[in-house]
């Protein structure tokens, strides 16, 4: 009664933007979706890579048994909503396992997938396959090393023109072992070079590629000068397949050092992360940055103090240079989640533990990415409370702070993520393996959207049927227009938020223009459609939360500022 007269006497546009005591645990991953696939019963289905499309697209690579022909490729492309538009699948010429290792897209949006097919028994060829984006095949390539034995494990990377690379291990013969093996195919599937590197000691082989902007390729790996002595090596080819450098790093012990993981900068810097055999059979993380010319700048080690073992999986580099690797810690009684940030310089900024359950369970990293505000992704597995396992994604802010933990615990709770992407609006998708049948796994995608929590209010419904609110446009700069349809006659509040979850709209009041604000404007809007705008002129380029309550109904959404 007392709103309703209110109301009568005072019809005028109320803006207040409160600071609330907000802490970044204000973002919460929420799913969106899940996307299961099960090829029939009694099988694994086993992902191993995943990419979006500039469409929202969302592919998921590995591999899926077969009844008859042990395992095939399988690529399956869904729409941003989680619905599966195809599934493809690739037989080798001898129906024994084929494993997808790696997955890229191009510029034009199609799909390129590598990895090992069967063409006997144990021995198998790197066979390549483009996809066109409604999953035609293009083409395949296949290579057969010169020992005409095993060729397996390949990375893919894809340059700008839309040449691919791919490189892994590749028997020369039956004598001389493994050699890192690297290959240039152009856009159309012609092999263009083949480069092989063998350090002489029988064992050589590679774990990650990388491709700069002007196309020169990044590998690396281990390779054994010696039998029996592992060191982390790294080659750069140019863009023609010349070799141009090799970097070896011995740690400290001469014995089994491997280069799990590297990415390139805009300069021309490439970033190794490895592991050590430090003290007896326990391994450290090593991360070490080279420069255009393969000289090494900086080396930085990383053990605990149990010197239990310590073995990186991902490693990835913002615009500023900052380098952030991630893997698994061994604090002498179980696994962590382990990730350190370094400057440009190589000054160690911090360190960030992920330990679901304490002494009693084990949680090991798989992948890592970076949004568009500098803040990082991990994804893998972590041992519940009363389950096995479950997909465990982690969010931390540039300043290495846990803004949130998303976990999924399938029905029969044993489920281990396996890698993720970030997309430009910050969904957060992640695929793994699921099992769901006794020992049988499926593939399992989720997509998360970040939303705010915890917000204090009067107002617990929330009534989006009722209360639609929206910006345009949207992506904007400085301005946009947030529009939203009010049922009943109330105030309204309204709070905007960086995409940590902090709340910039106090700071920023001023820049909230057409609209009466301040602590004496405690006034109300009518039924039906208003309109506010917001300039955003003394903001940083990102995204932004924000939040209108009315009365008893809330409505947010998204805004990216681009400047």
């Amino acid at each position: 009664m007392r709103l309703a007269i209110v109301i009568l006497s005072i019809v005028t546009v109320l803006l207040s933007l409160i600071s609330l005591p907000y802490s970044s645990h204000a973002l919460e991953a929420v799913e969106v979706w899940t996307a299961r696939y099960n090829n029939q019963g009694g099988s694994h289905d086993e992902p191993t890579c995943l990419a979006l499309g500039e469409d929202g697209s969302v592919y998921v690579g590995g591999y899926s048994s077969h009844s008859t022909q042990g395992y095939d490729y399988l690529l399956i492309k869904y729409d941003n909503d989680g619905n599966e538009l195809w599934v493809n699948r690739h037989n080798g010429p001898v129906s024994i396992d084929d494993w997808i290792h790696d997955l890229e897209l191009d510029n034009d949006g199609n799909i390129i997938v590598t990895g090992s097919c069967g063409v006997a028994l144990y021995w198998w060829d790197f066979v390549t396959i483009k996809y066109s984006p409604d999953g035609t095949e293009l083409w395949t390539a296949s290579y057969n090393g010169p020992g005409d034995l095993s060729d397996l494990y390949p990375s893919l990377a894809i340059d700008e023109e839309g040449n691919i690379f791919i490189s892994g291990e590749s028997y020369g013969d039956s004598t001389a072992g493994k050699d890192i093996a690297t290959i240039k195919y152009d856009a159309d599937g012609n092999e263009l070079w083949v480069q092989r590197y063998d350090a002489g000691g029988m064992g050589d082989w590679s774990n990650d590629i990388a491709v700069d902007v002007d196309g020169n390729v990044f590998v690396t790996g281990t390779s054994a000068p010696v039998a029996g002595s592992y060191d982390i090596t790294t080659i750069k080819y140019d863009t023609g397949g010349s070799e141009q450098w090799v970097a070896q790093y011995d740690g400290s012990m001469n014995d089994t050092d491997i280069g799990r993981a590297l990415t390139v900068d805009g300069d021309g810097n490439t970033y190794v992360t490895g592991s050590i055999l430090a003290t007896g059979e326990y391994f450290d993380y090593v991360t070490i940055k080279y420069d255009n010319d393969g000289n090494e700048v900086w080396t930085r080690n990383y053990g605990d103090p149990f010197h239990s073992g310590d073995i990186p999986a991902a490693i990835t580099v913002n615009d500023a240079g900052d380098v952030y690797v991630t893997g698994t810690n061994f604090n002498g009684h179980a696994q962590n989640y382990l990730t350190i940030k370094y400057s440009s310089d190589g000054f160690q900024q911090w360190t960030a533990q992920y330990d679901n359950n304490g002494s009693y369970g084990n949680d090991e990293v798989k992948d890592i990415t970076l949004d568009s505000e500098g803040n990082i992704y991990i994804t893998g597995w972590s041992d519940g409370y009363g389950t096995m396992k479950d997909y465990a994604t982690v969010k931390y802010s540039p300043e290495g702070e846990e803004i949130w933990v998303a976990r999924f615990d399938g029905a029969l709770h044993y489920d281990t993520g396996i890698a993720l992407v970030v997309d430009d609006d910050d969904y957060v998708y992640v695929t793994g393996h699921s099992i769901t049948d006794s020992t049988w796994t499926d593939f399992l995608t989720v997509k998360y959207d970040q939303v705010i929590v915890g917000v204090e209010s009067d107002s617990p419904a929330f009534l989006p049927e009722l209360f639609q609110v929206n910006a345009y446009p949207n992506p904007f700069n400085p301005t946009t227009t947030i529009t939203f349809d009010l049922p009943v006659a109330s105030t309204i509040t309204l709070n905007v938020y960086d995409i940590n979850g902090r709340n910039v709209g106090t700071k920023h009041a001023s820049h909230l223009h057409n609209v009466g604000f301040g602590e004496s404007d405690l006034q109300f809007y009518t039924p039906g459609s208003h309109s506010i705008t917001f300039d955003a002129s003394g903001l940083a380029s990102g995204v932004y939360l924000y939040r209108m309550e009315a009365g008893e109904f809330i409505g947010s959404g998204k805004m990216v500022l681009l400047k």
